[in-house]
């Protein structure tokens, strides 16, 4: 367990961004505060979690390179899922609960730079869940920027696009008006790729 906890406390305190400034001691020790009143089960959630994310989706190219998003999904209930492959059904089992615990716990308030959001409402009954880089975020729709005013009007901004995408109650598709172009920009595509791929 010991070892688990130092593993799920040094990733989560990477995520936080360094430690420099007075708040961000409080934040930080307050994050160790809570990782430290973890149950032993909820630890291994969360290292099969993060373990699941990093090496088994594309959330290592977010948090250890400059993809702007990734995005995955898990099944919002559990009936009806027995079609889904055994590898399917494993790897969204292990996002689902660690997503859970992520959420109940209120841990993206801790993170400058990083975004973990689960989006409450379904699409096709599986929600999603996505990982954003803010600043890699916000370089890209600057750098895209009449192509996302296009779409979603012309006084948007990155950072009011940044606060949409981390406070809708909809979905990811949603808050980008259901555009495969911008949905594939900010999924790291590139906008030639996103402008081209299908609709």
């Amino acid at each position: 367990m010991l070892k688990k906890l130092v593993v799920i406390s040094a990733l989560l305190i990477t995520l936080l961004g360094g430690c420099f400034s007075s708040s961000q001691k409080k934040e930080s020790q307050e994050l160790q505060n809570i990782i430290q009143s973890l149950s032993a089960d909820e630890l291994a959630v969360l290292e099969i979690f993060f373990r699941t994310l990093l090496t088994e989706s594309q959330g290592g190219y977010v948090l250890y390179g400059n993809k702007p998003s990734c995005i995955e999904g898990f099944a919002n209930r559990e009936e009806g899922t027995y079609f889904l492959a055994n590898w399917v059904h494993v790897f969204t089992t292990k996002l689902k609960e660690g997503a859970l615990i992520w959420e109940k716990l209120g841990l993206n308030k801790y993170y400058k730079n990083y975004l973990l959001y689960v989006y409450e409402k379904p699409v096709d009954e599986w929600r999603h869940l996505v990982l954003v880089n803010k600043q890699s975020l916000l370089l890209i729709i600057e750098a895209n920027l009449p192509l996302f005013q296009y779409v979603l009007g012309p006084k948007v901004t990155p950072n009011e696009l940044l606060d949409a995408l981390s406070n809708s109650k909809g979905n990811f598709d949603s808050v980008l008006n259901y555009d495969r172009a911008l949905i594939g920009i900010l999924l790291g595509y590139g906008t030639q790729n996103a402008l081209h791929g299908p609709n």
